[in-house]
């Protein structure tokens, strides 16, 4: 049998599967378990709309009196923010969408 500990570190892909126990409930009423591949994409969709909550994670970079630039990692706000710059230090975002509310 596989040791599973010797298994080198991998980054998952949306379509790359994982194996996983499904519980199924036969017509006498018995619980089983299957075990299934489960795709990376299913999962995240299963857990995401659960979360209760949208995120934006960018990493932020701003030169000089530019403004700032954003490398989007993940946003699932459905909106696009705008960064700008107003003065040395002072730095704005807008978004496309009524996605800022109080508190």
């Amino acid at each position: 049998m596989a040791n599973i500990s010797t298994y080198p570190i991998g980054t998952p892909g949306a379509g790359d599967l994982i194996p996983g126990t499904q519980l199924y409930t036969d017509a006498s009423g018995k619980t089983q378990n299957l075990t299934k591949n489960f795709s990376v994409s299913s999962i995240a969709a299963f857990a995401d709309p659960t979360a209760g909550y949208s995120s934006y994670v960018a990493l932020i970079t701003q030169v000089d009196t530019a403004a700032p630039t954003a490398k989007i990692l993940q946003n699932t706000t459905g909106a696009t923010l705008t960064w700008a710059r107003t003065s040395a230090g002072i730095f704005t975002v807008t978004s496309s969408t009524a996605i800022f509310t109080t508190d």
